[in-house]
């Protein structure tokens, strides 16, 4: 009889251990489908900040060689210094042909995923002080048409130009860069 009661308590440990086993062994498997979930977004996510990068630069490299080329231009919009402040634009062929960027503004389609960037442009004012150790110039950005500010006097040699890149698709998100041209 004590052999019996031994082998029925060693088959129901053997049931629990396993439904134990089970519980454990899902936990892990969720937890471990979670965590690859998440990992695979993070990393599209990044795909998609890289690829917005890199054309924010190109756009960015465009501009500055378009900047160089054309300055000023006393008819109008055909020169970075000339553009209006509250449009944004973007440049297309080869020489570069500034156009307003209405919706939509350019459009590139990489992997299957739209992109849309444009650049903008501020005046620059230098903000000048007198010290013991001579003049500092420190820059800032005129949101007008003129340096608001009392001190500050506008620099026609010097553009802030600030690039956005932007996509919709796969959750959206957005890539600025910003450099004084």
């Amino acid at each position: 009889k004590n052999q019996i009661s031994k082998i029925k308590k060693n088959e129901g440990q053997s049931l629990i251990e396993l439904l134990i086993g089970v519980t454990v062994g899902g936990i892990l498997i969720g937890s471990a489908a979670i965590l690859l979930t998440l990992a695979l977004k993070v990393s599209s996510q990044n795909k998609f900040l890289q690829t917005a990068s890199f054309l924010s630069q190109d756009l960015m490299e465009k501009v500055t060689v378009f900047a160089e080329a054309k300055w000023y231009c006393p008819l109008g919009n055909c020169g970075i210094y000339n553009l209006n402040r509250a449009k944004n634009y973007y440049l297309t062929g080869n020489p570069f042909q500034l156009q307003e960027a209405v919706t939509p503004q350019e459009e590139i389609t990489k992997d299957g995923v739209v992109y849309r960037r444009y650049f903008s442009v501020r005046k620059v004012c230098r903000n000048v002080t007198n010290t013991p150790v001579g003049n500092i110039y420190g820059i800032t950005s005129g949101i007008f048409d003129t340096c608001q500010l009392i001190g500050t006097a506008e620099d026609p040699s010097t553009m802030q130009v600030t690039v956005t890149t932007l996509w919709i698709d796969q959750g959206g998100g957005s890539v600025k860069i910003v450099k004084f041209l």
